[in-house]
């Protein structure tokens, strides 16, 4: 349905047109379309007839815009901006006109009383959280009836040194006990260190009697707004890191779609079995821990956890231009790292059909060679990007159940750097001799040196022979605990 109000816009008779998805301005010397995606206000004026719509333009806010580009929004700056028309008269015709504009642009804001959590870390990334909360976060989710104007009703969370999952568990804990109440909604304003704390401090909030149907469809709702210096779950949620704004609309916009993390335990092979025997993996027992390890973008064992791990002494020296540094001595002095993997329920890339082969019934088993050959990069995740640009794992989906594993064995310097290049030209290195890719639902690794193994961008030292497992989480109810806006 197509309505046209007459309007004077920027001093020039036009009209303003409701379409399905979009408004349209028109001029003597102009048509400008807004997608309703970059509008977050709607503001009616009777008393001055005048009607303001505000919206945020960015290049990311406008990825998907299909009209030609004629008709695109000017992009001045990028940022806030408010259209203000002025109508000849107000009328009661008017009025329900704006109101169903408003029921078409915002539905989430009509819906049952909403509570909202802002989970902030005020030292990630350039530690621009909190300021991107209160200048441009807030003011838009209430522009857009998202939440309440009055400030005071949003629980704000300013995380801690130390304290972060602990802080995360309180929360959790707060949001059970008025989930029957009002529908709850966790922003995180921070980086994926701060998603990867707030995410397994709300998993331990759950009491094991949490019952299956409050969890149908998932307890806890997520809205991403990227603010730390590694923002690659917001990446696969097709946020850019540097653009709040966008993020903003996604919560104001997005639909809720579940997406699920990996359990991570620590173990080693019962000690009557022979350690070359191909069965170990069915005589591996898993040592207790006092906290889940959970993770949602990144288990790596070689190469890629060894410049996390040679780089944390240089953070207050460098920062994040120590990872280059490290990168580079890592390259030249270039070590192939001994350890044995299965996997079960695997499907495995081929480079020559570029497509993943059928499902695996056996377990599939890779290990370093008795000449000395091992693996020189390994990680197993659930994100496509690590950092922007760099598509090391093209194929891999938070909302999958399991992950995608590449690894490299016996690789030189000169195939790594390769590789890295062409994982910066949309995942071309899939297809590299030196590359091999699957997607697994749990896999085993054993490593023959104690390491250092990287969880999210942590550290989790293990000693020789030890065996870490990572697979889809198997709780019902934590398995199904998230679902993010997007």
């Amino acid at each position: 349905m197509t309505t046209t109000i007459p309007v004077t816009y920027l001093d020039q008779n036009g009209t303003l047109v409701i379409e399905s998805r979009c408004i349209q301005v028109t001029g003597p010397t102009f048509t400008t379309t807004y997608p309703f995606e970059v509008i977050y206000g709607i503001h009616p004026s009777p008393s001055l007839s005048t009607l303001t719509i505000q919206v945020y333009l960015s290049t990311a806010s406008l990825a998907t815009f299909e009209d030609n580009d004629e008709q695109k929004p000017p992009m001045v700056t990028n940022g806030q901006h408010s259209l203000v028309f002025k109508v000849e008269s107000w009328t009661d015709e008017l009025t329900t006109t704006v109101e169903s504009l408003r029921t078409l642009v915002f539905p989430q804001a009509n819906k049952q009383k909403r509570q909202v959590y802002v989970f902030l870390n005020p030292t990630s990334g350039n530690q621009r959280a909190k300021q991107s909360w209160t200048e441009c976060v807030q003011p838009m989710l209430a522009s857009a009836g998202f939440i309440s104007t009055d400030p005071t009703t949003t629980v704000v969370v300013e995380t801690m040194a130390n304290r972060v999952r602990q802080q995360a568990t309180e929360l959790g804990q707060l949001i059970l006990t008025k989930q029957q109440d009002e529908e709850a909604l966790v922003l995180c304003l921070g980086g994926d260190g701060t998603l990867h704390d707030l995410m397994n401090g709300l998993l331990d909030s759950l009491p094991a009697d949490t019952d299956a149907a409050t969890a149908f469809g998932g307890i806890f709702r997520l809205g991403v707004i990227p603010a730390g210096s590694g923002n690659a779950f917001a990446l696969s949620l097709n946020l850019h890191p540097n653009d709040i704004g966008h993020a903003a609309l996604r919560v104001i916009h997005g639909q809720a779609r579940s997406f699920h993390l990996l359990d991570i335990d620590v173990g080693t092979v019962n000690n009557n079995n022979d350690d070359d025997a191909t069965d170990w993996v069915d005589h591996v027992v898993m040592a207790p821990s006092p906290k889940q390890r959970r993770v949602f973008v990144v288990v790596s064992w070689g190469f890629h956890a060894q410049i996390l791990s040679k780089s944390r002494y240089l953070r207050y020296v460098m920062g994040n231009k120590r990872f280059s540094l490290v990168a580079m001595a890592l390259l030249f002095f270039l070590h192939h790292y001994k350890g044995d993997v299965a996997m079960k329920q695997v499907r495995h890339y081929d480079r020559h059909t570029q497509a993943f082969d059928q499902e695996d019934t056996q377990v599939v088993h890779l290990s370093s060679s008795a000449n000395g050959a091992g693996f020189t990069y390994f990680l197993a995740t659930k994100q496509a990007s690590l950092e922007p640009g760099f598509n090391i794992t093209p194929f891999a989906s938070p909302f999958d159940l399991g992950m995608d594993v590449l690894c490299m064995r016996n690789a030189t310097a000169d195939q790594l750097k390769t590789v890295a290049g062409l994982a910066f030209q949309g995942g071309k290195h899939v297809d590299h001799p030196a590359v091999d890719y699957y997607k697994t639902q749990e896999l085993y690794l054993r490593v023959h040196e104690a390491t250092d193994i990287c969880l999210d961008g942590e550290l989790l030292p293990v000693n020789a022979m030890d065996v870490v497992r990572v697979r889809a989480i198997q709780d019902p109810i934590k398995k199904n605990a998230f679902t993010v806006l997007v």
